[in-house]
């Protein structure tokens, strides 16, 4: 009796893939060269001090940012004070949306 559907269990197609799939992923994986700092094992060998990404700040360097943050720190920001125009006109703004939205609700009862 067949059964439909059913698999030859080794079709040409399935026995070409089940084979390069190794070597396709081998292939992808590898490289010829050793990353540097590796020892035969694969494993990074601990003992070799990193190299930095990026020279570090010197101590002036870093006054002179400290400095510079804190003066900004002090400054009072202009987006933190709204003036008495800003919020009049806000309030007006607010009162017109509640009476907008106070008639939408009565009308729609």
């Amino acid at each position: 009796m067949k059964i439909p559907g059913r698999l030859r269990p080794f079709s040409p197609v399935f026995l070409a893939a089940a084979c390069l799939t190794p070597w396709l992923l081998a292939a992808c994986a590898s490289s010829s060269e050793r990353a540097p700092g590796t020892q035969p094992d694969g494993y990074p060998n601990l003992n070799i001090s990193p190299a930095a990404a990026a020279p570090q700040l010197t101590n002036e360097e870093r006054r002179a940012l400290v400095q510079e943050l804190a003066k900004g720190r002090e400054l009072p920001s202009q987006a933190s004070q709204p003036s008495a125009a800003e919020l009049e006109r806000l309030r007006r703004l607010g009162e017109l949306h509640a009476e907008e939205r106070l008639r939408a609700i009565e009308a729609g009862e």
